[in-house]
């Protein structure tokens, strides 16, 4: 899992510009068309949990202070979630 935290973080930066946050602003504009503003929204809100997730479980780090996945099905939910968002991205490049 922390794998695909790493191919979502990296993947912000494909463009060379080193601004992650510009980089995911036209990925999601590209993913969801100039037709979905709404969809464009729910990427986006999805986009921006992922990376709060990865950065509060333990997932990327292994600081004290972030929360264990405690189960199976957990990890599942997770990797399933954002394997899906990064999936569409990359049909849409």
């Amino acid at each position: 899992m922390e794998s695909l935290w790493d191919a979502w973080e990296r993947l912000k930066t494909l463009d060379g510009s080193g601004d992650k946050k510009t980089q995911v602003e036209i990925m999601l504009d590209k993913t969801a068309g100039h037709k979905s503003p709404k969809f464009r929204d729910v990427l986006e809100s999805d986009a921006l949990e992922l990376t709060k997730i990865g950065n509060s479980l333990r997932i990327r780090h292994s600081e004290t202070n972030q929360e264990m996945i405690a189960m199976n099905e957990h990890v599942d939910y997770l990797f399933h979630r954002l394997s899906s968002l990064i999936e569409l991205i990359l049909c849409t490049r």
